[in-house]
């Protein structure tokens, strides 16, 4: 007979749950421990087909219940955490889990947590969105492991200056700036990133002389140019010139330029 608690708290629910699974031999326990997951309003399960695909953390209490949830679904491997103060405890959880993507929120942390958040091994996507963090938060990610995607979205505190006490960084190929503070002199720290295929600045302030400094990844094709970031159409017209010169001296092969997928530039 399956228990259900409809006035005690999850954690409760969940204690009890291990309880019958462990001391009573019943063999439904991991369905008692997704009851119990049910019930903490600040969790939630991304199912298909009964598989777990993704969990989203909102509160102190869903944190401490990640081990659960990996206990009764399996592996967790993407994770949003949003709007909670990231601290050491949190540190500790995650520390336990073997992600691949790990997504950030709206939360606010201090730069000892950001040196801590650095350390976790997230080999796929990392991103950081409308946290409440500055350039200081960034360089205490000095030491981070490189995932093959970073981001820093919308925090406009972040102008890149961070970024000059990183050191290489040859795994990250996707780098998001996306209505960030970014700013020329902060493009220039972007330099890190020695093997960057894509660079999102959409919505940021930087300039064509910015942009121009950029011309130094090759592998970015010299990135896209938006309408939006770039003074005015002489300057445009100027740094699209100097792109598609790039982009010929770079990759073209007997008068033939390959397709790269880059929204914005044009190739006259």
């Amino acid at each position: 007979m399956r228990w259900v608690a409809s006035t005690r708290s999850p954690c409760v629910t969940l204690l009890f749950a291990l309880f019958i699974g462990f001391f009573c031999g019943c063999r439904d326990y991991r369905e008692e421990l997704r009851l119990a997951t049910s019930q903490e309003p600040g969790l939630r399960l991304r199912l298909n087909d009964n598989q777990l695909e993704g969990v989203t953390v909102m509160s102190p209490a869903a944190v401490q219940m990640l081990k659960d949830v990996s206990y009764a679904y399996g592996p967790i491997s993407n994770l949003t955490i949003a709007e909670i103060e990231i601290n050491d405890a949190t540190i500790g959880i995650l520390n336990e889990l073997d992600l691949f993507r790990l997504f950030v929120h709206e939360c606010s942390f201090s730069t000892e947590v950001a040196s801590k958040l650095a350390e976790l091994k997230v080999a796929g996507v990392f991103k950081f969105i409308q946290c409440d963090i500055d350039d200081s938060h960034i360089a205490a990610m000095h030491d981070i492991d490189s995932p093959y995607s970073f981001g820093v979205g919308g925090s406009k505190r972040v102008t890149g200056i961070g970024f000059r006490s990183w050191p290489e960084k040859t795994n990250t190929r996707d780098l998001s700036l996306y209505g960030s503070g970014i700013t020329d002199e902060g493009s220039e720290a972007l330099s890190c990133f020695t093997q960057l295929e894509k660079l999102d600045l959409t919505e940021t302030s930087i300039t064509s002389k910015g942009l121009f400094g950029l011309l130094r990844f090759p592998l970015l094709l010299g990135p896209g140019v938006p309408q939006d970031i770039t003074p005015d159409m002489k300057s445009r017209k100027v740094l699209l010139k100097e792109y598609n010169r790039r982009y010929r001296e770079l990759y073209e092969v007997d008068g033939k330029l390959p397709y790269r997928g880059l929204p914005y530039a044009i190739l006259d």
